[in-house]
Order: C-alpha cells, then sequence, then structure tokens
C-alpha cells in the first residue's frame, strides 16, 4: 500500500483532461483541475448547474463523448454507478472507440469491483490504461482539492494517475491492483452507515 499526500500545491498540470460527470462531485473535481492550468474538456450534463460554472471558468463542453475523446489523452469519471460507467466507456460511441491510444481513464465512481475489471480488460484490448479511483469526502472538498483517493492501479500506471489525482485529492492511497480501489470503497461506506446506524441508535 503507497500514500501520496498532497501537501504541497501542485504544479500546473499542462493536460487535456475529459471530464464526464459534472454532479456536485464531479464538479468540484472540475474546479480543481481548472485551478490547475488542465484545459478541461466535459461532456454535456443533463443538470445544467455543474456545467453551467465549468464552462463559465473556461472548461469546454461537448454534446457527444466521441468528441470529447478526441481532445483529450485523460478522463475523470465521477457518475452515479458501474452502469453509467459502462455505457460511456463501451460501444461505437464510447471512450473506448476513441481514445488516443495509450490514455488513461479514472474512474472515481463508486462502482462495482467486477464491472470495473471486466472494463479493464477491454481497455487494454484498445491499448488504454483504466484505472479504478473511488474518492471520499464531500463536494466542497473536491472544490478546495482535499479529498481522498483510493487508487487500484499496476505500478507502471500508478505515478501518471497521481499525477491528476493531485490536483484535487489531498491524500492518495494505492492499494493495490485494479479493482481493489472500488472493493475498498465498498468497504469504507459499509463501516461509514455501520458507524452512522449506531449513533443513530
Amino acid at each position: 500500500m503507497t500514500e501520496t499526500p498532497s501537501t504541497e500545491t501542485p504544479g500546473k498540470v499542462g493536460q487535456r483532461i475529459g471530464l464526464i460527470g459534472a454532479g456536485r462531485m464531479g464538479t468540484g473535481i472540475g474546479i480543481s483541475l481548472l485551478r490547475h492550468g488542465t484545459e478541461l474538456h466535459i461532456k454535456v450534463n443533463r443538470t445544467r448547474v455543474g456545467a453551467e460554472r465549468l464552462t463559465g471558468m473556461g472548461a469546454h463542453e461537448h454534446t457527444a463523448i466521441s468528441e470529447l475523446a478526441r481532445h483529450v489523452s485523460a478522463v475523470v469519471l465521477s457518475l452515479p454507478s458501474s452502469c453509467e460507467v459502462e455505457e460511456v466507456c463501451l460501444g461505437q460511441h464510447g471512450l473506448f472507440a476513441h481514445l488516443p491510444r495509450q490514455s488513461l481513464i479514472l474512474d472515481c465512481t463508486t462502482s462495482y469491483p467486477a464491472s470495473t475489471l471486466t472494463l479493464a480488460e477491454q481497455a487494454k484490448k484498445h491499448a488504454l490504461h483504466f484505472i479504478d479511483a473511488p474518492v471520499t469526502r464531500s463536494p466542497e472538498q473536491a472544490e478546495q482539492g482535499r479529498l481522498n483517493a483510493i487508487v487500484g492501479s499496476d505500478q507502471n500506471t500508478f505515478p501518471m494517475a497521481a499525477r491528476v489525482l493531485t490536483t484535487f485529492c489531498e491524500n492518495i492511497v494505492h492499494v493495490g491492483d485494479i479493482g481493489q480501489g472500488h472493493k475498498l470503497k465498498l468497504v469504507y461506506n459499509s463501516m461509514t452507515m455501520g458507524m452512522a446506524a449506531v449513533v443513530a441508535e
């Protein structure tokens, strides 16, 4: 287990990064990415509040995933569940079909580990890197760049992922191979709900 604390303000990322999922957490992540000099590209969101905040700060908005994919070398996913992650990754209009080879996909969603492993295998066939990086803390802390990330990745890909995660995370913990991040996030959620139930009781 490797922990990478973000104790100093990182330099500019200098990357073109995509963000899919401009809900409350995703919007906070996008604001932190923009603050660190990222050229941010977002997919049109049905809920306009977050998208309008991000475009107002300089993000580029696209109507299709395939269009977004042509402009970036990394994509951050902040979606409700594995179903939405699979939807944006797979198929003829998805990320896997349109991202440049060797691009990075960071799934910050709380996803099912089995789905994550399947997607990672599919990504390899397209010469892409898919890692799980679920986050903890609040949307407000996302805006401040103070989230915690629990990362499942191989050793070679982790430094590339950490470079992006550092822009919106205070602590980045590498917990093992693909899927391990999402496994531990589910354990974390179970523990949190258990403690909340005890307090309520």
